[in-house]
């Protein structure tokens, strides 16, 4: 049965996932890999791999699933080969896929207790597990 709560999730998770699918669409190798306003910036394949690597982590704390391993520090050593558009589409869809089974019931009920919701000086939120700051 549809729950109509985590429908609407998906639904603005996908559409925030096309915007970085978007993004990359049509950049070569290069595009991906400049740093638009110099050395001390990203890259827009080190953005779009760390945004779908904290939506991966976020969905599956909100979802209570397992965190999915990940290396932070490696995120923003990106550098984009062929087949990185594969890639962005893999980690895609492994953000939507947190979502099927779901219910919003067990969603509140799972995350609820596990995570505090804090907001930083830049006002973007960031989780952290109790007890494993």
């Amino acid at each position: 049965m549809s729950d109509p709560t985590i429908d609407a999730a998906r639904d603005v998770l996908a559409e925030s996932l096309d915007n970085i699918r978007r993004g990359i669409a049509g950049l070569t190798v290069d595009q991906l890999n400049a740093e638009p306003a110099g050395g001390e910036t990203n890259s827009v394949g080190v953005i779009a791999t760390h945004a779908l690597a904290r939506t991966r982590s976020y969905m599956s704390i909100a979802v209570g699933a397992p965190p999915p391993p990940r290396d932070r520090p490696a995120e923003f050593r990106t550098v984009a080969a062929d087949g990185f558009g594969g890639r962005v589409e893999d980690m895609i869809g492994q953000c939507l896929g947190l979502l099927d089974g779901v219910t919003s019931t067990t969603a509140t009920a799972t995350s609820s207790n596990d995570v505090v919701v804090t907001r930083g000086a830049a006002a973007r939120p960031h989780a952290r597990m109790r007890g494993r700051s």
